[in-house]
Formats: C-alpha cells, sequence, structure tokens
C-alpha cells in the first residue's frame, strides 16, 4: 500500500492535505445505517415471537428457541452501529451538534409521548373499565415486576452519546469561554449519570429490589452498559488527539482540517476497532467473574451448574455480555472511512423511514397472525 506515507510523517500533526494517505475504507456512515435498520428489524422477531407465545399459548405458537436467542445476539449490534455512524457524521462534517441534538432528543421524546399515551389511554385505560385507574396501574406494575423492565428507546441512547460528545468536543463561543471551558466539559457527566442510574434502576427491578411502573421504561437507556462506555472511550480518544495535535503548536483549524484527512480516519478506524474489541472481551470477563463469584459457594454441590447459569441469565438482564457481539463489528472498522462521503445525501431521510415502514410492517403482521389463530 504505496499510498500510506503516514510512516514518512511519522506524527499526526505533520499530516495535512500535502501528505495525506490514500486509502479510505470502502464504507460510509450510510452504509453502517442500511445495516443497523436491517439488523433492528431482525431485532424485532424475538420479542414478536414472545409476545405470540404468551397471547397465543406455547401450544399454538412456538419459535426454536435457539434461532431466537442467536438472532436476539444479532439484532443487538443494531444501535453500536448507529451510534458509530452518528459519530462519523460528527467528525465527517464539522459536528452541527444543534442540529443532531435536537433530532434525536425530539425523537426519544416523540417515542416516550407515544409510549405514555399507549399506557395512560389504552392499557390503564383499559384495565380500569371494571376498577379504578389506581388499580389498573398497580395491575400493569405488578404484570412487568417479573421481567423487571422494558427499555427499547433506542433514541433516547443515541441523544446521551451525543449529548457527552457534545461536551467534550465543541468549543463554545459564548459564556463557557476561557478557563470556564472547564464547566462545559463537566457537563459531560450529567448523560453519563443518567445512564448510571438508569443501570441502577434496571438492576434493582430485575432483582425484585423496586417494582418499575411501565410510565418509567420509555425513559430507561437501552444500551449495554459496556457499550456506552465504548462512546465516551471514542470521544476521549478525539479529544486527546485534540490536545496533543493543538499542544505541537498547531491551531484549532488546523486540527479541523486534519479531521479531514483520510490519514486520521484510518487512525479513528485502528483504533475504534481496537476499543470494539477491547470491550468485547472485558464485557466477557465481567460476566465470568459475576457468574464465578456468584456461584461460588455451590461450588461442591450440584447446584453449582444451575447457580452459573442463572447468574449469568441475571448479567445479562442488567446489559452485561450484550457487547461481546462488538468483537463481529470490530473488523468491519477497518473497511470504514469517516472521509467517505455518500453519493446519494437524499438518502439519510430514506434509510430510517426504510427501516421504520419494516419495522412496522413485522408487527401489523404479527397483530394479523394473532387474530387470525386466537381462539
Amino acid at each position: 500500500m504505496g499510498g500510506f506515507n503516514v510512516k514518512k510523517t511519522g506524527k499526526p500533526h505533520e499530516i495535512d492535505a500535502s501528505n495525506d494517505i490514500k486509502y479510505r475504507g470502502p464504507l460510509n456512515y450510510q452504509h453502517l445505517r442500511v445495516i443497523a435498520w436491517a439488523l433492528l428489524a431482525l431485532a424485532q422477531f424475538p420479542i414478536i415471537t414472545d409476545a405470540l407465545s404468551r397471547i397465543l399459548g406455547e401450544g399454538n405458537f412456538s419459535a426454536n428457541g435457539t434461532a431466537v436467542e442467536i438472532i436476539r445476539a444479532i439484532g443487538s449490534l443494531a444501535l453500536p452501529l448507529l451510534l458509530i455512524a452518528n459519530f462519523a457524521v460528527i467528525l465527517g462534517t464539522g459536528a452541527n451538534y444543534k442540529k443532531l441534538l435536537i433530532k434525536f432528543g425530539s425523537l426519544s421524546g416523540g417515542v416516550a409521548v407515544l409510549a405514555l399515551l399507549l399506557y395512560e389511554r389504552y392499557l390503564v385505560g383499559i384495565l380500569s373499565a371494571g376498577s379504578s385507574r389506581a388499580q389498573a396501574k398497580a395491575t400493569l406494575t405488578d404484570m412487568f415486576a417479573e421481567s423487571g423492565f422494558l427499555a427499547f428507546n433506542l433514541f433516547l441512547d443515541l441523544f446521551l452519546c451525543t449529548l457527552v460528545t457534545y461536551f467534550l468536543l465543541y468549543t463554545p463561543k459564548k459564556v463557557f469561554t476561557g478557563k470556564r471551558i472547564i464547566v462545559f466539559r463537566l457537563f459531560a457527566a450529567l448523560p453519563i449519570l443518567y445512564e448510571a442510574a438508569s443501570v441502577t434502576l434496571k438492576i434493582l427491578a430485575s432483582m425484585g429490589r423496586i417494582k418499575l411502573s411501565p410510565a418509567v421504561f420509555p425513559f430507561l437507556t437501552t444500551k449495554p452498559p459496556v457499550g456506552f462506555l465504548v462512546f465516551v472511550a471514542f470521544a476521549f480518544f478525539i479529544k486527546r488527539r485534540e490536545r496533543m495535535f493543538i499542544r505541537h503548536g498547531k491551531t484549532k483549524e488546523d486540527y479541523d482540517e486534519f479531521l479531514r484527512t483520510n490519514a486520521n480516519s484510518w487512525h479513528f478506524s485502528v483504533h475504534a476497532a481496537i476499543i470494539l474489541a477491547i470491550a468485547a472481551v472485558l464485557d466477557f470477563v465481567i460476566v465470568l467473574v459475576f457468574a464465578a463469584a456468584r456461584s461460588l459457594p455451590f461450588s461442591d454441590t450440584e447446584a453449582f451448574a444451575g447457580q452459573a447459569m442463572e447468574a449469568v441469565s441475571l448479567a445479562m438482564k442488567w446489559g452485561f455480555g450484550e457487547s461481546v457481539g462488538l468483537i463481529f463489528i470490530a473488523p468491519l472498522m477497518l473497511l470504514f472511512s469517516y472521509t467517505r462521503k455518500p453519493k446519494r445525501p437524499a438518502l439519510d431521510i430514506a434509510i430510517p423511514a426504510a427501516g421504520v415502514a419494516l419495522i412496522v410492517a413485522e408487527y401489523a403482521e404479527a397483530v394479523y397472525y394473532a387474530l387470525t389463530h386466537l381462539k
């Protein structure tokens, strides 16, 4: 690869358009979004099959358990791909944070309003027909208490990750200038604390320590804890790189130009692959250690294997272990370049629209199947 003349320049602050590398991965952010929405549509299958088995009964509807678990694992890769695509847009277009925050904020808010409308008007409304609304809400809370919680608002994760990136990477031109920039950077702790609070609630609910009202579900994050840390690590990688760049006498404008180079795109892809691989291994180790610690008192009994499996199941319910699949995304990063512009920018709107339409069609078919097979 003769285009990799980065080896001659050696240092990032020595790279500009005149000595940039030629290599650019063939995949752009739109490709990642297409894959993500396809996986997201696939991820609805386990939810639909579970709902149909509950409504129709196992005797009338059943699905291959192994296949469902495999699909669930593959589907969990959708959100990381959407987040990486979002990160690529931030790096490649000069980061119009206001537009992104309004977009994901309104989408997450829209999902929350729709879910609360469904809950308050239909679920509570129907159940309260023969009783009071307070009793109906208590019944619904008890119904979901066994599973603990239901997290589905993936736009909330996109909003929080964009918010972390905004506070860490954006340089405000008013109010938070000069030394006050430190206060602005510290605001990045707010979305991180929100994620921590959400994980804590999910852990307590799954252990039966608390009962969460379904009204809380739209405000729970869907991303696994380790997966969230991955994107915090991405933001810190970019910020540390900027500080090192400017420390060598360069300006913020020089750094913005450097962000548009293929060399930095390649560096980001390599580091992203490494971070994803480390996160996958770390998540696996966390589950392994938790299972070992929880089942250790039963090491000399027949219950050991059962306790270990129960511990693994509990850890995965909390979101740990779900990031192991990131190991499969890591090699894909080497084929990805955030500097590669899509040939059809209009697809930015068409891709999510097609994805949503596909998911709506899935649920429409599921409802039709349930109605035609309900005895």
